[in-house]
């Protein structure tokens, strides 16, 4: 007598987008290559998560993402669904990457560090190099989890 087993279920594989730069700004090619990018492996069956800050390139690419916002304003972070991709917004002072203070990198860095727990991505895609950039690189690398550097512009 030979029991069957059920096949087992085959999970979606997962990548973690992670750059404090947020991928919903709209006046930023950049932003526009990797939301493209992201919304293209969702709809392939990837679990697409963008874990991202209120940086943008200018004032007005991230004026919606703000303003909607606002209904909320006494959370640290934001979350929504676009395209299939779950973005995770984490809020700051300023929306200038350089004017980032230390206790919201670090705050970031401690959201980033959650997600690799609980989720365990296949991969993480990444963009920029500055220290927090480079430690999530680290950090991710140190987990055995893949790193994809886009490299979007010179």
């Amino acid at each position: 007598m030979t029991t069957e087993q059920p096949p087992l279920k085959k999970l979606k594989p997962s990548i973690l987008y992670c750059c404090p730069g947020n991928v919903l700004d709209i006046t930023s090619g950049a932003a526009l290559s990797q939301r493209t990018l992201l919304a293209s492996l969702a709809a392939r069956g990837f679990r697409a998560v963008a874990l991202q800050a209120t940086i943008f390139d200018s004032p007005q690419g991230g004026e919606h993402i703000l303003k909607a916002g606002e209904v909320h304003k006494e959370k640290p972070m934001l979350r929504t669904v676009v395209q299939g991709v779950e973005h995770i917004i984490i809020r700051t002072a300023a929306s200038r990457r350089q004017l980032m203070t230390c206790a919201e990198q670090e705050n970031y860095l401690n959201r980033f560090r959650l997600e690799l727990s609980q989720r365990r991505p296949d991969m993480i895609f990444i963009w920029g190099g500055m220290l927090l950039e480079m430690t999530m690189m680290r950090e991710a690398r140190e987990a055995n989890i893949p790193v994809i550097f886009y490299l979007v512009n010179g």
